[in-house]
């Protein structure tokens, strides 16, 4: 059983097809699936790192989480539904604040970087929330092709790692 991590799928929104360079919708969230299933096993736990769908209402979410593989944790994101509410579209947990220890390394889960080093000037210029501070090494999204990894701080967007989910392994290199 292994681990992984992911975040920014946004699947079903036109705004990250466009960016993406995909055809239409129906082929970036196939595209997405098709990496996810790739590498994650049935028996295997995904934490998704928010910003998962842009539209969760109707009928798209729900069956198409359930063609995903694996457990699916989620820290929701800014364009995610509050807690409790994203439970019935596919999540087997839900949590505002997460950390996982990987080979005897704790690490802090978010949807939102630190506000440090270049991006304290950034996030306060563009009013953008972060997450707050922790003494552990940050695994987030939010950033989408900002940048892979900032001082203590690994950005695990789809945008970032070609649409793959990334390892507990990728985490630790």
């Amino acid at each position: 059983m292994k681990q992984w991590f992911i975040s920014d799928t946004h699947f079903n929104h036109q705004l990250m097809v466009d960016l993406r360079g995909y055809a239409d919708k129906e082929d970036m969230n196939e595209d997405l699936l098709f990496k996810w299933n790739q590498r994650v096993a049935p028996e295997d736990t995904v934490f998704h790192l928010g910003d998962v769908c842009f539209s969760q209402r109707g009928s798209f979410l729900k069956p198409f989480m359930a063609r995903l593989n694996g457990r699916k944790v989620l820290v929701p994101g800014n364009h995610d539904k509050h807690n409790g509410k994203m439970l019935p579209y596919g999540f087997d947990q839900v949590s505002s604040r997460l950390f996982i220890k990987i080979r005897g390394h704790i690490f802090k889960l978010a949807h939102p970087p630190y506000r440090e080093g270049q991006l304290k000037r950034h996030l306060d210029m563009h009013g953008e929330f972060y997450a707050p501070e922790s003494p552990y090494p940050l695994l987030c999204g939010h950033v989408h092709d900002g940048w892979k990894k900032m001082g203590r701080m690994l950005n695990v967007g789809v945008d970032v790692w070609d649409g793959w989910p990334v390892s507990a392994e990728e985490i630790l290199k």
